[in-house]
């Protein structure tokens, strides 16, 4: 797969081990459609969401696309960037993830999702040794300041044939705690 193509792949999580459950959630995939545009590798953490067609894509689904930023001086370790849905409704969240291999990026593409408002964060893969995360935050169009405080997710709207630019994960500085748990899935 080269550098900012993707296949976004939906599944319900599974609940945190300390939540009850009455057992794991199944996998389903969402339809695909072409690989969007990406944005440009010199995008700043402050540019904002921007809506663009998808060439010759299906008019029923969108994308998000941006940049990955990464805090440290040496390759961006591998990790999945998750988009969740954030009007669906209902006791089982949405997610939708694309898989960045180590050193892969900056930029990224997720597509064929469903219409509606999304919440983008990344998690870095356990086997890399880090349990960071990182997310498109209110930091972000900040500047990422150290005057910006504000650590909430930003809601981007997914519109149909089109794909949402200018989708920065940079916000590597939260506690963990401050985003959605790591997803948990079978599949």
């Amino acid at each position: 797969m080269a550098c900012g193509e993707s296949t976004a792949e939906q599944f319900t999580p599974q609940p945190a081990p300390s939540a009850t459950s009455s057992g794991p959630a199944a996998t389903s995939l969402p339809p695909s459609a072409p690989p969007g545009p990406g944005a440009s590798p010199g995008a700043s953490p402050g540019a904002g969401p921007t809506p663009t067609s998808i060439p010759g894509g299906s008019a029923t689904v969108g994308g998000v696309s941006g940049t990955l930023m990464y805090p440290s001086g040496g390759p961006i370790p591998a990790m999945k960037i998750y988009a969740l849905r954030g009007d669906q409704g209902g006791d089982k969240p949405a997610y939708w993830w694309v898989h960045v291999a180590q050193g892969q990026g900056p930029t990224w593409s997720m597509d064929g999702l469903q219409p509606g408002t999304y919440y983008v964060f990344a998690y870095t893969d356990p086997e890399s040794g880090r349990n960071l995360v990182g997310g498109y935050t209110k930091m972000v169009p900040c500047g990422l300041q150290a005057s910006c405080t504000d650590h909430t997710l930003i809601a981007v709207e997914v519109k149909p044939g089109q794909v949402t630019t200018g989708i920065n994960v940079a916000d590597w500085y939260a506690q963990v705690s401050a985003f959605p748990p790591r997803p948990t899935y079978f599949g």
